[in-house]
């Protein structure tokens, strides 16, 4: 007996609609009422299955190559179990596994083993003009070595994560709004991400969230209004910042814990409630070209045996001091200007800058640095440096101040 592998376009077009549709467009069309879920798994390899204009209430598990079109807003499928995904991709049959999803809304996943969208295993996936919204707990959720690349979509409004990536899982996001979630971006593990012209705004927590030993990549992209800190890096994770604006924070702009390290560069890091960019432990920072400005307490703060380069960049009009270095952290400084802030430009915490029983122990190195007093033009309001130790900061030859023990 002859087994059918899957069916023709044909033979699907007439299971699903009871007429044809042209090859050259879509695989099948499914209307509202008919199954998504049948379609896909009656469907070839490679298919583009399409769907009408309209809502689906259903669970759909793909486990093979194909593309599932809709037309953005209009096509919504609508979860309605508790803890299982509204779309489901997995390579548990197939070692590869492609799926586009094109123009869809993917909507009322519950729980948190039912996101909007799971993909697991290796498969891949490319989710174009589409969205992913209002889900109970996570809006996509990635894991073991799944990939997806985000294109002119949405990820919002879902209650716990927007994207969350564990395992080695790897995504990239261009051209898409990650709005409203708890947590816009969430990443674990070994996981990767890189976000490029796209914004991670009006999140309750933080903009984006990296732990373990995940790695991210931010490009001309807007992380604003998150109701944590706009970045945060835990652990042993590693970022960069290239052309991008991180502002309107309500903690932090950036926050960087354990041995974490980031590369900032060309960025402005602004108007955070709090500090613009802090290092806690033994993080590591290095900031060229960019600006640090009008955050509501401090502009850099190394902490503990913390490690910061600025470098040809700004810090300047933030609500308490340009840099404030912790008690055994390490600054070079280089060709930067510390301006208009209402403390001091650059101060180390210990007596008589602050009152404290600190005292600093770390280094301090620097050359070519404009931090004006508060007599000159653009004066930070209590004074350029503190202690006077620092003076050789805005020199040209330069200098070091040493406490290492």
């Amino acid at each position: 007996m002859m087994r059918v592998l899957c069916l023709s376009v044909g033979v699907v077009a007439a299971l699903i609609l009871g007429h044809s549709v042209a090859a050259d467009e879509c695989s099948v069309v499914v209307q509202p009422g008919a199954s998504i879920q049948a379609a896909v798994d009656a469907a070839c390899a490679g298919a583009v299955i399409c769907l009408a204009v309209g809502e689906w209430e259903e669970h759909v598990v793909i486990g093979k190559s194909l593309t599932l079109r809709g037309t953005q807003d209009r096509t919504i499928l609508r979860g309605s179990v508790r803890d299982v995904p509204v779309v489901r991709v997995h390579t548990a049959e197939q070692g590869e596994v492609a799926v586009v999803l094109d123009g869809l809304t993917v909507t009322g996943g519950r729980g948190w083993d039912g996101p909007g969208l799971l993909i697991e295993d290796a498969a891949q996936v490319t989710a174009m003009r589409a969205s992913s919204a209002i889900n109970g707990d996570v809006g996509i959720r990635l894991m073991h070595t799944a990939g997806i690349t985000v294109v002119d979509s949405a990820i919002r409004d879902n209650r716990r994560e927007g994207l969350s990536l564990s395992d080695n899982a790897r995504a990239t996001v261009t051209g898409s709004d990650i709005e409203g979630n708890g947590y816009g971006i969430i990443v674990h593990d070994t996981a990767q991400f890189t976000i490029a012209d796209s914004t991670v705004r009006g999140n309750w927590e933080e903009g984006v969230s990296l732990s373990d030993s995940a790695e991210g990549q931010v490009v001309r992209t807007l992380i604003s209004g998150n109701g944590g800190d706009g970045l945060s890096l835990r652990n042993v994770t590693q970022a960069s910042v290239t052309d991008s604006t991180i502002e309107d924070n309500r903690h932090g702009g950036i926050t960087l814990w354990d041995s974490a390290l980031i590369i900032i560069e060309h960025s402005t890091i602004g108007r955070n409630g709090e500090v613009g960019i802090a290092l806690w432990d033994s993080a590591q920072a290095t900031i060229s070209g960019s600006a640090i400005r009008e955050n509501g307490w401090d502009g850099v703060v190394p902490w503990d045996a913390s490690q910061a380069t600025v470098t040809v960049s700004t810090v300047t009009e933030n609500g308490w001091d340009g840099i404030v270095v912790g008690p055994s952290a390490t600054i070079l400084l280089d060709r930067s200007a510390i301006t208009g802030n209402e403390r001091y430009g650059f101060a180390l915490y210990e007596h008589p800058c602050f009152d404290t029983d600190w005292v600093f122990t770390g280094l301090v190195q620097g050359f070519g640095n404009a931090i004006p007093g508060p007599d000159e033009k653009d004066g930070n309001s209590r004074g350029s440096v503190c202690s006077d130790d620092l003076a050789f900061l805005m020199t040209d030859e330069g200098g070091a101040l040493d406490r290492r023990r």
